[in-house]
């Protein structure tokens, strides 16, 4: 299973920073919530719960500054970008999971 080192948004707007994985039926998030020492959260999302990916590259797309994968779920929008720790994944990520979740879900 491929992970990445990433950094993220839930849509109620807390960040965290921990890892991505990609499995043969889910999107793992694992991390912890930025500037707050708890527990680690652990996110799962299957592929057909996914609604849409896109990259973000204004705005409210954005995190930290640099574009993000923006995962569209039912209850709202999950941004998704690099640690920081090196290059951005953000293109990789959109290749990888638009071969997971299929045509008609990803988009560029």
């Amino acid at each position: 299973m491929k992970t990445y080192a990433v950094t993220w948004r839930e849509p109620d707007g807390q960040t965290f920073v921990g890892s991505l994985a990609l499995g043969p039926l889910m999107l793992h998030l694992d991390g912890r919530r930025r500037g707050v020492d708890e527990a680690v959260v652990n996110r799962q999302f299957g592929y057909e719960e996914l609604q849409g990916l896109r990259i973000g590259s204004r705005g409210a797309d954005r995190l930290d500054g640099r574009p993000a994968l923006v995962v569209e779920r039912a209850n709202g929008a999950y941004l998704v970008s690099n640690a920081g720790l090196g290059a951005p994944i953000v293109q990789e990520l959109v290749e990888r999971l638009g071969l997971l979740v299929g045509p008609q879900e990803a988009c560029g």
